[in-house]
């Protein structure tokens, strides 16, 4: 891909923001507009955004990386952080002309329609997409 395109996770207001092209997505980690976001979610450390920005680049390029520790670390949404992340850094959000917010939502309500059952669940998801 090329190398315009850049993923930020802020601490500040919990957000992504994409840049790609020069054009800027910005969404909170439940998708919602940055006006919201600010309103209402809770402020992350920066290293636990760190680490987990480091733990998506891991499950974008190995086989060996733990799921459930991404899980925890995307506070509960390892399959909807991890797509994302991987249809921004393929490009294809821009290739497609999908704007970044409405993705995350469509991530989001993808990953809510898992059963929390033992094995086939949301985190056995992100696993496969990996």
């Amino acid at each position: 891909h090329s190398g315009h395109h850049a993923l930020h996770l802020s601490h500040g207001n919990n957000a992504i923001t994409s840049t790609a092209g020069g054009d800027v997505q910005s969404m909170d980690m439940l998708g919602r507009a940055d006006s919201v976001a600010r309103a209402s979610v809770a402020t992350v450390p920066p290293p636990m955004i760190e680490e987990l920005e480091r733990a998506l680049a891991q499950a974008a390029n190995s086989w060996t990386f733990d799921p459930w520790a991404l899980e925890e670390l995307a506070g509960g949404h390892a399959l909807s952080a991890l797509g994302f992340y991987l249809l921004h850094t393929t490009g294809l959000l821009e290739r497609f002309s999908i704007r970044g917010v409405r993705a995350a939502r469509f991530l989001r309500a993808l990953e809510a329609g898992y059963l929390p059952n033992p094995y086939h669940n949301k985190t056995h998801a992100a696993d496969v997409l990996q």
